[in-house]
């Protein structure tokens, strides 16, 4: 069953079929908590960690970072 989000960045995880945030970051070799704070937009990316996210998820490096602008935004609105 296909969990649903709102956050642009989860959902390309997700529908990647990285269905947690762990299996993910094992993928992309950074810390689980590293992961769900660019996700949520709390902490930025790297060049190199978008580029990994990309060609892990299998989208273009474009998709990530406006993903990653999505999610900074909206943290900023609340």
């Amino acid at each position: 069953m296909t969990r649903l989000t709102r956050n642009p960045l989860a959902r390309i995880r997700i529908e990647a079929g990285f269905d947690t945030a762990q299996v993910a970051c094992t993928a992309l070799d950074i810390s689980r908590v590293h992961l769900l704070n660019v996700e949520r937009g709390r902490a930025g990316a790297s060049p190199r960690l978008i580029s990994n996210m990309a060609s892990t998820y299998g989208v273009e490096p474009e998709i990530i970072v406006n993903a990653i602008r999505h999610s900074r935004r909206e943290l900023l609105k609340r």
